[in-house]
């Protein structure tokens, strides 16, 4: 059997040693105990800009999600058939994960085809959603991230009401947040 992939992938602001360290934390922590499995930590151009307002970067950070995305979906495509791979997104990184996800389901992403894959059968996909800074819908049909639900065989989402960073998310951009709201009900 091959060796499962678990990516993590960190949200906005994320020095690369902070980076690594969460990395570090997740893979050890929550990983302990289970079978072996490679961790890869996805890092994304994401640091603070001095000079630069918060919205601003935060929409720089949006502006990322197709690319890193795409590359992400490479990566995951040329995996062995049989890999297990998970993807654990954490706050703007989420978008990267769901986008990823979508586009393998897709075979797209924005309009950028992703290659064709013979798999023998669909590839067991799990993803964790931690405070995740996309809109409560999206993973819904007709939301922005649909195909999600299609290519998982797992997905947890953990929100948190009270989470600061999501409330002044949600202020500055007008938007619901994931992460605080959860999942809402099909509409």
């Amino acid at each position: 059997t091959e060796i499962p992939v678990s990516f993590y992938i960190h949200g906005l602001f994320s020095k690369p040693d902070s980076s690594l360290k969460q990395a570090r934390e997740l893979f050890g922590n929550v990983g302990a105990g289970l079978p072996a499995f490679r961790g890869v930590l996805w890092s994304w151009p994401s640091e603070f800009e001095c000079g630069m307002s918060i919205p601003a970067q935060a929409e720089r950070g949006i502006a990322h999600t197709p690319v890193e995305a795409f590359y992400l979906a490479s990566v995951i495509d040329r995996l062995g058939p049989h890999v297990a791979v998970s993807l654990v997104g954490h706050s703007l990184g989420t978008r990267i994960a769901v986008a990823a996800l979508h586009g393998i389901s897709r075979r797209s992403i924005r309009g950028q085809a992703l290659p064709p894959v013979q798999l023998p059968e669909p590839r067991p996909i799990q993803a964790a959603l931690l405070a995740a800074a996309i809109e409560p819908h999206a993973l819904w049909p007709g939301g922005e991230y649909e195909g999600v639900i299609r290519q998982i065989d797992h997905l947890l989402i953990s929100h948190n009401c009270e989470d600061r960073v999501l409330r002044a998310d949600e202020r500055v951009f007008n938007h619901l947040a994931l992460g605080r709201r959860g999942l809402p009900r099909s509409e």
